[in-house]
């Protein structure tokens, strides 16, 4: 059997036990995605959402000269309530606003305390006002994914002060979050809502191409896909299947033509090639 990668998302007794089980898949060779909480806090293992610090996946290295890996290296996700928030928090940082302190409720569906759940008798008709350890996590791990690549690992922006409460709901998917954020300094609203509601598509639209760090020719391919796939999400409402069909198989070349090194777009051109299928079966 050969395991290229590994999705943990084992519930043990103890959180050192999946430490270490994840650790002996990464000394393996094996690349472990984690949505435990065992490696959050191990300052060389990234915790990353997509829209804000995929470059923290660039500490890999660091970690696999850590520990002395050679393919192996450990990645994870954030607590479950997290990337609701803190997308918007992170504009708001890049649109120009030093975030002086965060006071957080969260309104948590019952399927985020994982099987068999909540004990009805705890949940109908009830709020559960502490969710054991949500707190901690929810004031913590936003200072990890906002902070910086440091010499051994992730350093934190410990400048942010956060104060949380987690409560557990009646509702069987989905959760809210209510967020009061407090800005240094004076706001120009509309000016910086302008740059915030610019900035929340900084990943889906491939801004990653503005990184100085990319080849040029990388940067025009990426500008290229873009482009493309906005034109070709207007046609398809309008169902011109046709030319539709073209963009996706010149979107499909130019993912493909990007060395998996720079940038791996495997999803991406997986969905795509089953977006023509799907396309094909309408002309």
């Amino acid at each position: 059997l050969i395991i290229l990668i590994c999705f943990s998302a084992i519930n043990m007794p103890k959180k050192e036990q999946i430490r270490e089980l994840e650790y002996e898949y990464a000394k393996n060779g094996i690349p472990v995605i984690s949505n435990n909480s065992a490696h959050r806090w191990t300052p060389d293992v990234p915790m990353i959402i997509g829209e804000i610090n995929s470059e923290h996946a660039n500490v890999i290295p660091i970690q696999q000269k850590n520990n002395g890996f050679t393919r192996g290296f450990i990645v994870v996700k954030p607590n479950c309530s997290l990337q609701s928030y803190l997308t918007p928090i992170y504009a708001l940082e890049k649109a120009g606003y030093k975030v002086d302190k965060l006071i957080i409720t969260t309104l948590q569906a019952v399927s985020g305390a994982g099987y068999p759940g909540v004990p009805s008798l705890d949940i109908v008709d009830n709020i559960v006002p502490y969710i054991s350890g949500e707190e901690k996590k929810t004031e913590e791990e936003p200072l990890k994914i906002l902070g910086k690549i440091g010499e051994s690992g992730i350093e934190n922006d410990n400048s942010i002060q956060i104060s949380a409460t987690c409560t557990r709901v009646p509702v069987s998917y989905g959760h809210t979050a209510s967020v009061n954020v407090k800005i240094k300094g004076e706001i120009k609203f509309q000016k910086r809502v302008d740059k915030v509601l610019q900035e929340k598509d900084r990943y889906q639209s491939y801004k990653l191409a503005e990184q100085k760090t990319l080849p040029p020719e990388v940067r025009q391919k990426l500008e290229k896909i873009n482009l493309l796939h906005e034109k070709a999400v207007k046609e398809e409402k309008l169902g011109q299947y046709p030319r539709v069909l073209g963009r996706y198989e010149f979107l499909l070349e130019l993912y493909k033509s990007i060395p998996k090194e720079i940038m791996n777009f495997t999803k991406e051109i997986y969905e795509t090639e089953n977006k023509i299928e799907s396309i094909r079966e309408k002309i």
